[in-house]
């Protein structure tokens, strides 16, 4: 089934992902836990949730699991409530950014790290296409309570961060679920500016995806308005956050993982913390960890991996391009764009330097955003094997990681398939506009023959 991904479950409701499917996967994800296991459930606003939640639940009850009912919630509170209240197993509803027309489910375990399709999302999927799903007798049916745990988080961040200044901050919700972030944000001290704040599924303003440029074209414009510190943008489930200085610009993501690094490093004293980050980051995160103390290290894309990874490495600190944030050094270790919002926030305000001053001074190559080139689910992956085929015949050095990124000289270049979209993602990055495009010429010519050669099978 296409729907059963690498790191989630995902697909357009009532076509891919039905409310029946929707039963199965709960049941599956409950013989997983194990009887008699506690997960807890939350949804994000998509029109579609409260039906595929329900079903989930159902499915999880007739497994003989109990249900910790969690409403309408971001997706970093629902690992927050594994964690921090020991539960077994969580499942929030939701498809991220997509369009509104898709839904899905994200899975963890205990501690609140996701599951991959390896630690199991593969053997749910195995089971619901196998049927091998058994119903509890009535004396054994899981019960469901329901808990209010924003109460819980916000008191947990009160407690980790502190602000020398009241902040200006202008905050995207994107109509999805992290609205109420901004009165979070007030009572920690900000003087807040909230847009779209009204979770709606319809997403009437624009997708809430803080990697496309233009969703930031309103959060650019008001923070420029209301004087602001600092914009952010979260996406639709509040795992992603993107960032904007006050003079209205993009706040890229490796300068963001720069002073999210130099400000753990400096907490940790003499200690040396790993780092790590994901294979579509700049050269320039890596040469600034090191320069800093850190121990930088790389891992493939996708929030399970790199959960995996942190606790693999012990590491303090990892970074996704696309705007996950994960800390382990005062935090659980998941992805959690609320939590990291808040402690930028607590950096500006230990700083006399604006935010685009601070950017300024940090190290960087030229380099593209993510691109993305539609390609079909059952085409993607042949179609970076055959580039990977190519680049290796012709005798480059080759990080194959995640996909296959080739370095030239002093540039690079990322080829890899999507793990959440029929599509390849790129990325490109030199010294100098030279030496990108040379690069990225090299890669243009092997994607565009391996396209075809592809296509023609």
């Amino acid at each position: 089934m296409g729907v059963f991904r690498a790191y989630d479950i995902r697909g357009i409701y009532g076509e891919e992902l039905t409310p029946k499917l929707g039963f199965d996967i709960g049941m599956a994800f409950a013989q997983l836990v194990g009887e008699g296991g506690r997960i807890s459930v939350a949804r994000d606003a998509r029109l579609s949730g409260p039906v595929l939640e329900a079903m989930f639940k159902v499915g999880v009850l007739a497994s003989g699991c109990d249900v910790v009912e969690l409403g309408l919630q971001p997706t970093p509170i629902l690992y927050f409530s594994v964690a921090h209240l020991k539960l077994d197993g969580g499942c929030v509803t939701t498809a991220s950014h997509n369009p509104p027309e898709y839904n899905g489910f994200k899975l963890c375990r205990e501690g609140g790290f996701s599951l991959t399709y390896e630690s199991g999302i593969g053997k749910i999927e195995r089971q619901v296409t196998a049927g091998a799903l058994k119903y509890k007798p009535w004396n054994k049916l899981g019960r469901e309570d329901c808990y209010d745990i924003r109460p819980v988080y916000e008191e947990y961040l009160k407690e980790r961060i502190r602000l020398s200044r009241a902040v200006r901050v202008v905050m995207d919700a994107g109509n999805g679920t992290c609205g109420f972030m901004g009165e979070v944000l007030k009572r920690l001290g900000c003087k807040v500016d909230v847009l779209y704040g009204e979770p709606d599924g319809r997403f009437p303003n624009h997708i809430p995806n803080p990697l496309n440029e233009e969703t930031l074209t309103a959060l650019k414009r008001r923070v420029v308005e209301f004087e602001a510190d600092l914009g952010i943008a979260f996406d639709g489930d509040g795992d992603r956050v993107g960032f904007v200085d006050e003079r209205g610009e993009t706040v890229r993501a490796d300068h963001a993982m720069m002073i999210f690094a130099e400000d753990l490093i400096k907490r940790r004293g003499r200690q040396r913390p790993r780092i790590l980050f994901d294979v579509a980051t700049s050269k320039a995160v890596s040469e600034y960890v090191q320069q800093l103390g850190g121990i930088p290290k790389m891992t493939r894309v996708g929030h399970s991996y790199v959960m995996e990874a942190l606790h693999e490495e012990a590491a303090a600190m990892a970074a996704e391009i696309s705007g996950h944030y994960y800390f382990a050094d005062e935090h659980y270790g998941f992805d959690d764009g609320l939590y990291a919002a808040a402690r930028m926030i607590e950096i500006l305000s230990h700083r006399e330097s604006n935010l685009s001053e601070i950017t300024r001074r940090l190290p960087s190559y030229v380099s593209t955003p993510e691109k993305r080139l539609e390609c079909p689910e059952d085409k993607k992956f042949k179609v970076v094997e055959e580039v990977k085929r190519r680049l290796s015949s012709m005798g480059y050095r080759l990080i194959t990681l995640d996909g296959v990124r080739v370095e030239v000289g002093n540039a690079w270049a990322l080829v890899r398939a999507s793990n959440t979209e029929p599509a390849i993602v790129l990325r490109f990055e030199g010294e100098n506009q030279e030496m990108l495009n040379k690069v990225r010429r090299l890669i243009e010519e092997a994607l565009g023959e391996a396209m075809k050669e592809t296509h023609a099978k």
